[in-house]
């Protein structure tokens, strides 16, 4: 007779090494953590030693994503609510909070962009800090635009941009724009669209239909990319235009969470890149 105990731990061990290597160590940390959470916060004197650990990992993982802005001089880093920022528009019960772009994972998705970067434009909705604008100018696009509701984000994404151009000594075509995502006119060009979970919903909505109403009047090869962790993010297409995919990605072992990606390229790509 097999004894039930001696399945357990394997099984558990087994586990912990998937996450491992799904989420890396403060991904498996994190999780371990938020598992225990309950069994802490019951037993006495428990509860602040969950708090500490909480902030630990939190400000581990700050330091970790930090080494972006300590290498390059910039201010990209730390997870913001929006609730306290000058917003323009009305729609920020919608929208999500700021958290920084993994580069690691950003080239990645690049790296499976198989098309003429400087042919495209590039627009980054909801830019925040700017980070995905600074890595997206390592591909020469032929523009690099940040759309961005929150005034104080615009201001040290604009400030990152010249720090960013002068390490580089040469100047980017980054234009940062604060404004209200459904009022951003849809360029003609072709485009590279870029959302890390920035709003859900109506904007969502409201803003895929400004992109697909540009691409009926000029139809021309428009990549779309959904990364991030929230299901209204991830907006399936359902029109024949637009062909979609998940990619594949490595998690980046400096974050907890390891975000879906989802790509859609329109027919006019697919004509010359099909998917598999």
């Amino acid at each position: 007779m097999i004894n039930s105990h001696s399945t357990r731990g394997p099984g558990i061990v087994h586990k912990f090494f998937v996450y491992l290597r799904q989420h890396g160590p403060l991904g498996t940390v994190r999780r371990i953590t938020i598992a225990m959470r309950d069994h802490l916060d019951k037993a006495p004197g428990c509860k602040s030693l969950s708090l500490s650990i909480n902030n630990l990992l939190n400000n581990l993982q700050y330091y970790l994503d930090a080494s972006f802005d300590r290498k390059y001089g910039v201010n990209t880093s730390g997870s913001i609510l929006l609730r306290d920022l000058t917003i323009a528009g009305n729609n920020l019960k919608d929208c999500y909070w700021y958290e920084p772009m993994s580069a690691k994972v950003f080239r990645q998705i690049m790296h499976q962009l198989n098309i003429p970067f400087d042919k495209f434009e590039f627009i980054d909705f909801g830019s925040g800090k700017g980070r995905i604008l600074l890595l997206a100018s390592e591909y020469g696009f032929k523009k690099i635009i940040g759309v961005e509701f929150a005034q104080e984000l615009h201001r040290i994404a604009s400030k990152n941009v010249v720090i960013w151009n002068l390490n580089a000594q040469k100047l980017n075509t980054i234009e940062n724009i604060c404004m209200d995502a459904i009022e951003f006119p849809i360029p003609k060009e072709p485009l590279v669209i870029f959302f890390y979970s920035p709003f859900k919903g109506t904007v969502m909505e409201h803003v895929v239909n400004n992109v697909l109403t540009s691409y009926a009047m000029n139809p021309r090869e428009i990549v779309l990319i959904f990364y991030g962790p929230y299901s209204e993010t991830k907006t399936p297409f359902n029109f024949p235009e637009f062909q979609g995919r998940e990619l594949k990605l490595r998690a980046d072992w400096s974050h907890f969470i390891k975000y879906g990606c989802f790509l859609f390229i329109s027919r006019e790509l697919i004509l010359k890149n099909p998917m598999e």
